[in-house]
């Protein structure tokens, strides 16, 4: 079941087999969407270790230091879908317009990432563009976001639906980047 608020989190728990979720790759986060699928598994006499948790993560590899202003886009349909009691909950405040002028279909999902990157500047710091992307992404060199990924992994993440930054594109990239590295172990006996 795709999930993320605190009762569907809980009727995956109680009646599927796993759950879909974009809620955050932070320890944080991870151990709230545990509690509440394990809060659901509790009422159907089943254990959160029956339980596939699988974490959507917008993932960006780059070694260049302004990576983080890739997920602008990312924090502003945030605010615009419902989304600003998440963001304040890691010190974001976020007030954009419904709509964001100039930028097609719209700013979650746009043509031109970089321009929907550069027209969020106005609503979003690039404090807390990376504040977001520690929250809720991978997004650095590709050691970074496998550490990120084995962090969410060793705190009950048990698989990963890997997004990458855009809408328009096919996730060459993202592919290309971990390539060379999906037959090495993130850790003993944990691979990628």
């Amino acid at each position: 079941l795709a999930a993320n608020g605190p009762k569907m989190l809980a009727l995956a728990g109680e009646l599927c087999d796993g759950a879909i979720v974009l809620a955050g790759i932070s320890p944080e986060h991870i151990q709230r969407v545990r509690s509440l699928v394990a809060t659901g598994a509790v009422r159907a006499g089943r254990s959160l270790e029956d339980i596939d948790i699988c974490m959507g993560v917008h993932c960006h590899v780059s070694d260049g230091d302004d990576a983080w202003r890739l997920v602008k886009p990312l924090v502003v349909g945030t605010a615009q879908t419902g989304g600003k009691d998440a963001l304040s909950a890691i010190g974001i405040r976020c007030d954009p317009p419904p709509v964001v002028g100039g930028i097609y279909p719209d700013v979650s999902h746009a043509e031109d990432w970089e321009a929907a990157a550069e027209a969020c500047d106005a609503w979003v710091t690039d404090a807390d563009a990376r504040r977001y992307a520690q929250a809720f992404c991978a997004i650095g060199s590709i050691d970074t976001c496998r550490e990120r990924l084995a962090q969410a992994e060793s705190t009950g993440v048990s698989s990963f639906y890997l997004r990458h930054l855009g809408s328009y594109t096919l996730p060459q990239e993202l592919i290309s980047a971990f390539t060379p590295v999906l037959d090495k172990p993130v850790r003993p006996g944990v691979r990628t």
